[in-house]
């Protein structure tokens, strides 16, 4: 039985709920030249508590699989759209071999693909007031250039940030051994 139908669908049975959310994908953008990575921050709802009450966090560009486009051209989509970056499908690169990571597998079908592009980012480091993202879904992204020293003394409140961020800076070690 259909509870709730919208962003995501509610399915509900004699002993659970699930939850059906479409598949997302999340990017980090590395220039190695520059030794910086990109970061964004924004307003998530649910992460509003006492000690964050605008609910703003600091991850990694992240969208839900809408179109039909591809994973790689769902990144190519998001970061033109969130951070204002032009890249093309040949530069994304998927993580664990392509195959997405369930984002909660006990209440929903939504997977992640992990992924991430080297890139030239001269452009974004540019002190900007720009906000980016689409103000019909209420975003409002601004952009956050860190550098790999800085990266590695930063927390983060989400997994997918957290775990894209632990992939690179294990890359990051062994490529100085």
């Amino acid at each position: 039985m259909i509870a709730y139908k919208g962003f995501v669908t509610v399915e509900k049975n004699d002993e659970k709920e699930i939850v059906r959310k479409a598949n997302a994908v999340a990017f980090l953008f590395v220039d190695f030249e520059r030794r910086v990575v990109l970061l964004i921050s924004q307003q998530r709802e649910p992460m509003i508590r006492r000690s964050n009450p605008r609910g703003i966090i600091i991850e990694v560009p992240a969208g839900t699989r809408d179109l039909k486009v591809g994973i790689k051209g769902l990144v190519v989509k998001e970061a033109l759209e969130e951070i204002g970056k032009r890249i093309i499908p040949k530069q994304v690169k998927l993580l664990n071999q392509g195959v997405p990571l369930a984002v909660s597998p006990g209440w929903t079908t939504e997977r992640i693909y992990l992924a991430y592009v080297e890139t030239d980012l001269r452009s974004c480091m540019k002190k900007t007031s720009r906000v980016f993202g689409l103000k019909s879904h209420g975003e409002r992204i601004k952009r956050r250039t860190v550098s790999f020293d800085e990266l590695e003394q930063m927390t983060f409140a989400d997994m997918k940030t957290f775990a894209i961020v632990q992939w690179f800076l294990k890359q990051i070690r062994t490529r100085r051994k």
